[in-house]
Order: structure tokens, then sequence, then C-alpha cells
């Protein structure tokens, strides 16, 4: 305890090995209040007051007294039971026991009578041999002598404690979420969407009954923009871009019959069911949501040239494409 005031230190409790150290500690008193002794081997290295056992307050003292801590749950491992047996014991460890507890020796056999006792001269007591100084004197300030030989004798003593059972711990199942397939992902994608187009047309449709034209006047207006940029003019390759949108909104398309100028196909529409699913709380028209591919027909039939056709029927729709009819080039006749 080098650079510390030396203090008296009564041992109230036995030492405790701190788990996974070399430090020692032992619970105690100085000058009436509590406190803490911390050894290193033979070496007394801190013994510190706590004025109370509370095992937080002595576990902060010990944690903040060593160089190299251990865990806080080694420290009050090693001082659980110490506290217990501080609390119950009567005296410190090193004290006599008190008179009334010893046991009754048997009364000392008479000696027997000398002539000088029958004269009447008493012969003066042997001394009592003295006693080593160590044991007469022991200086103020410093850890009594009691308490080290006491840790010379029950050093052998002091045994780390056993580690309670480890509980063994379940171990934790990782849940995997699977992705869904792409076709039904697709397919809810979809969904989603018709259900923003349905939520709005069912706003304008409630609040906005007049209005209700001018949205597919905005939205004809916005196909006639975006087709008009298609610089494209074969037949075939028209109708693949209009497939390819059809499909964009969820409808299988199965072609039928394609040539130079003719198309036809039955569709088999993801949004064909939507007004059915939420017509309990979406006020729709009835024209909705087949009205979406009907604009788009009529509106790229204006700009190229083409005659669309589309039949609602409840097993699916049926599209016709016909294009203008193919001028036949003859060769010019021969001028004679």
């Amino acid at each position: 305890m080098s650079g510390e005031v030396e203090v008296e230190f009564e041992p109230w409790s036995r030492r405790s090995l701190i788990a996974g150290t070399s430090y020692v500690v032992q619970i105690g008193k100085v000058e009436g209040d509590w406190a803490v002794c911390i050894f290193r081997g033979r070496e007394v290295i801190a013994v510190k007051k706590t004025g109370t056992l509370d095992i937080n307050v002595l576990t902060s003292i010990i944690y903040s007294s060593l160089a190299t801590p251990p865990s806080h749950y080694a420290i009050m491992r090693a001082l659980s039971n110490l506290i217990r047996e501080a609390k119950v014991r009567q005296m410190p460890i090193t004290a006599a026991p008190p008179q009334e507890q010893a046991a009754p020796q048997p009364p000392p056999q008479q000696p027997e009578v000398t002539p000088h006792e029958a004269a009447g001269t008493i012969e003066e007591p042997h001394p009592p041999a003295p006693r080593a100084e160590a044991e007469v004197k022991e200086p103020k300030g410093t850890v009594s002598k009691s308490v080290q030989d006491f840790f010379k004798v029950s050093e052998l003593t002091v045994k780390e404690e056993p580690a309670p059972p480890r509980e063994e711990v379940e171990p934790v199942k990782e849940l995997t979420i699977q992705d869904m397939p792409f076709p039904e992902k697709w397919e809810k994608t979809v969904s989603s969407l018709m259900l923003l187009w349905g939520i709005a047309v069912s706003f304008i449709t409630e609040k906005a009954k007049k209005r209700a034209d001018e949205l597919w006047g905005y939205y004809r207006s916005l196909i006639r923009e975006s087709w008009s940029k298609v610089k494209e003019t074969d037949f075939k390759e028209l109708i693949k871009l209009f497939i390819s949108q059809c499909r964009l909104m969820g409808a299988s398309v199965k072609v039928e019959k394609l040539t130079e100028n003719t198309f036809e196909s039955s569709v088999e529409c993801i949004a064909s069911k939507f007004k059915e699913k939420y017509k309990a709380i979406l006020n729709l028209p009835p024209e909705f949501p087949c009205v979406i591919c009907q604009m788009r027909g009529e509106e790229i039939g204006k700009l190229h040239g083409l005659h669309v056709e589309i039949t609602n029927k409840e097993d699916g729709c049926k599209i016709k494409v016909y294009g203008p009819p193919k001028r036949e080039t003859r060769e010019p006749p021969i001028i004679i």
C-alpha cells in the first residue's frame, strides 16, 4: 500500500479470490467502519473504507482501486458470500471468544503442601513467561500482525468459488423470409399500381364528378405526346410497342394472328379483376379500367393510321389492329 496512509484492519470475513485474477478481497472494519482489504499474492495493496456493505459500492471501490480491474461481475461473485458472512458474524475473526462461551475448565488440582507452606511461608509464584514483543506491541497505523498471521494460516483455504452452472441457451433459430417468385412479385406490383389509379379515379368521381372527363382528356394528351415521338412506321414494330405497354399494365397477351397489316390477340388482364375486388370501398366508373387500353388504342390509331378494336369480355379481352393495305407496286411500262 505504498503512497497511502496505513490503517489497522480488522477482518470480519474470510478472503475470496476474484476469478481470473491474482487479487484477493476481504471484508472487515477500520476504526469501527466497514472496509475492504485487497491483496495481491501476499501483499496488501489497498485498504479502503466503505462505510457500508452495499455490494454495488464495494464493487465500485474495488474496481477503481485495481490497475487492471476485472469485470464487475467477477468482483460481485467474490463479494457476495463475504457480505453475508460479515453481516451475521458477531466479532472479528481474530478476536478471542467471549468468556461465557468458553468451555468450562476442570478445577486445578491442589498442590501438595510443602514444609514451607506448613510453616506459614508462601513461595513466590513464578513470573509469567514474557510474550514476544511483536505480540505485545503492535505499531499503530499499520495492518495488524494478526491479519498477516491469519492470512498465512488460511492462505491455502482461499479458493476460487466455483462458477455457477451455465444454463444451456437454446440457439436462436434464424428466420429466413423467402423472396416471392418473379411472376407473383410482378402481379402484386401491378395490383398496387392499379390501386393507386383506382384511388385517384374514385376520388375524382366522388368529389368532382364533372371533372372526371377532364382526367381522361388529360390522359389522352399524355398518350398522344408519348406516341408522337415514335419514329417507327413499320406495322409489326408498332404492334410490338403496343403489346409491350399492355404487358406493363399487367396484361397477358396471346398473339393469335400477325401479318404485315393485321394483328389479333386475346388478353387476360390483372386489371380486369380490379373493379370487382375493390367495388365495396372505391366508387369507380363502369368504364374503368378498360377505358385505359381503349384510349391508348384510339390515339395510336389516329397518329399512325391504324384501326384498333378492343372488345371487353368477362373471360378476357380481344384486341384487333388493322393497318392500311399496302399498295401494290408495279413496274412502269416500257415506253416505246
